[in-house]
């Protein structure tokens, strides 16, 4: 073979040597730079959550965001929503909700938050909608289904308000909020003997007796009260 042709295929070598080392050296500087971004972000994210349980809301709302520069995710979205929903930032824990919906419909939480923003807002419907997505993949939540029957009652649905509760009722018995809001079903409806029932239930509870026990009082001297019409 001439020596020409030694060279050529020389050089082809060289320069195809080249191509696999500069590939190999460029994917581990690119993966070294994933890895450290990763790293960066689980930081910030320790450290939103670390000032989220102390209930700093705004400090733990800049480093989420911190985070979210260097990895977009779902629950990092969802964080950011529950902190500006706990500092009553409605329409920024609406729009960080709406993204992480983005990333991944199929998750329970921001629909259920968004219900809960809407419902606080007088939305009705749209709180109505957001619950029911959130119960078409979470069917068996008792807090869910508790939600949709207030919805339901603030629009004046009350049979719809009514079998919501019930449903809860019958996944979880005992479940406080479900019996407390049974009862402002009934007594929006004008039906105080069943109210009076429900809120008899609960009247002890630690969280919700003392609300319980109000309501008892304010329905007894509406009893006593001729004008008003109670429904067996």
């Amino acid at each position: 073979m001439k020596l020409r042709a030694w060279i050529i295929i020389f050089s082809f070598l060289s320069i195809l040597g080249f191509a696999v080392w500069f590939f190999i050296l460029h994917s581990a500087v690119a993966s070294e730079e994933a890895t450290s971004n990763y790293d960066k972000a689980q930081l910030y994210l320790i450290q939103g959550n670390f000032y989220f349980d102390k209930r700093l809301y705004s400090k733990a709302i800049e480093e989420y965001k911190k985070a979210l520069q260097l990895k977009p995710s779902l629950s990092i979205y969802s964080r950011i929503g529950i902190a500006y929903y706990r500092i009553g930032a409605y329409k920024d824990a609406e729009t960080s909700f709406k993204k992480s919906i983005g990333i991944n419909p199929t998750a329970v939480t921001p629909y259920s938050y968004l219900g809960s923003i809407y419902s606080k807002e007088g939305r009705h419907d749209e709180a109505i909608n957001m619950y029911e997505k959130a119960l078409q993949r979470k069917a068996d939540s008792v807090t869910l289904l508790n939600n949709l029957a207030n919805a339901y009652m603030n629009k004046g649905l009350y049979d719809k308000a009514i079998a919501a509760v019930e449903k809860a009722l019958a996944i979880k018995p005992s479940l406080a909020s479900a019996n407390i809001t049974y009862g402002q079903i009934y007594e929006k409806k004008g039906d105080y003997l069943k109210a009076l029932e429900k809120f008899e239930k609960v009247k002890n509870d630690p969280r919700f007796g003392r609300y319980a026990q109000k309501m008892i009082s304010k329905i007894t001297e509406m009893m006593k009260n001729p004008k008003n019409n109670i429904k067996d």
